[in-house]
């Protein structure tokens, strides 16, 4: 609206997309790596799952117009984070990281992310992804 060729409406909504400085400690993700209303799962170092307790502070979009919701959290550069649904998530829980797109058979479909599957006796294998934040 800089150039005054444009007047808006009064009561009429616009979509306006604005560009903020970046911050420490966000990383952005699909909606479907939030378990909860405030969780995020990582695989720690024996490939158990630990809980980050994370707020949605607003959404990125690249120039591609791929969105994905910006969380902040207590996350570090190289953590695993799981970027999918895990049924039955608890800390604690150990899973089994894959390629995104492997089966439990071997057969690759789509080899994008890592991904990881229940190894609980009471769980059922998933095929979930796991991103590492570069902060």
């Amino acid at each position: 609206l800089d150039d005054n060729t444009l007047t808006p409406e009064l009561g009429r909504p616009l979509l306006m997309t604005l560009t903020l400085p970046p911050r420490d400690n966000l990383v952005a993700l699909l909606g479907a790596a939030l378990h909860g209303l405030d969780r995020i799962y990582r695989l720690d170092n024996d490939d158990r799952l630990q809980a980050v307790s994370v707020v949605r502070v607003g959404q990125w979009q690249s120039p591609t117009g791929e969105s994905r919701i910006l969380f902040e959290g207590d996350f570090r550069t190289g953590d695993r984070l799981v970027v999918n649904q895990l049924p039955g998530a608890i800390d604690g829980l150990r899973v089994q990281p894959t390629i995104s797109g492997d089966t439990p058979s071997g057969h690759r479909s789509a080899p994008e992310k890592e991904s990881v599957e229940n190894e609980s006796d009471e769980g059922m294998p998933g095929d979930n992804g796991i991103e590492t934040p570069n902060p």
